[in-house]
């Protein structure tokens, strides 16, 4: 069991294979057979948002492996969520500006949706009185962490980190279209840094995804971060 002192990570599990009706995505059950290998053994104040029907069994993944009291989860619909007013809107910019080379079965609106979603969570959660100081996102079918060297979670960093895929430079990122391709420069899977600056982050995610999105872009979390 990896113990992570000082700090709180958040993740959620909203079945999209269920919403899309889609054998091309993981169903939440497969999800939950992933995280039973890594994040559900994480000694960590662990903070999940899920659809209802899968309190209960997230609940006892934990309850399982003595981390009860370091765990909150909460039941609440995807659709419940503020972001979820943006489908229609994300459905449409992706209509207009494809992604170039997206994949057609994972890449829909609901599924850049839930990635600005996460965003929302993590706001939620830094606005509550949370006794530690450092704050985490990490997916929940996260397998492993794949850092050389120290990661964001076991040793933790008031400024906000996470994994770099390769080095990208000034003019990719000012690049006409670049919200219409995947460049793969960051992964979003596991973000950690103090409280307040992951605050700022989800802030201004919202923001500039919310800024996009009126001038027709549907942007990836990766191209936002």
């Amino acid at each position: 069991m990896t113990s992570l002192p000082g700090t709180t990570l958040v993740t959620c599990l909203f079945d999209l294979a269920n919403r899309e009706r889609s054998h091309d995505r993981r169903s939440g059950a497969q999800y939950i057979e992933a995280a039973e290998k890594s994040v559900f053994g994480l000694d960590c104040d662990l903070v999940v948002f899920a659809d209802p029907e899968w309190v209960e069994p997230i609940t006892a993944a934990r309850v399982g492996r003595g981390l009860a009291a370091r765990t909150r989860v909460i039941g609440v619909a995807l659709e419940d969520l503020r972001s979820y007013a943006l489908l229609d809107a994300i459905t449409r910019a992706r209509i207009e500006h494809p992604l170039q080379n997206g994949n057609p079965a994972k890449d829909t609106p609901l599924y850049t949706l839930l990635q600005w979603a996460k965003f929302e969570l993590i706001a939620r959660v830094a606005a509550d009185a949370i006794p530690t100081g450092h704050l985490g996102w990490i997916d929940i079918g996260l397998s492993s962490i794949p850092y050389a060297g120290e990661d964001p979670f076991t040793a933790p960093s008031d400024r906000v980190r996470l994994l770099m895929l390769r080095p990208f430079f000034a003019s990719e990122l000012s690049r006409e279209g670049y919200f219409c391709r995947i460049w793969s420069h960051l992964a979003g899977g596991d973000i950690g840094g103090a409280v307040e600056n992951m605050a700022g982050v989800a802030a201004r995610f919202d923001e500039l995804a919310r800024a996009t999105l009126a001038n027709g872009f549907a942007a990836s979390d990766e191209q936002l971060l």
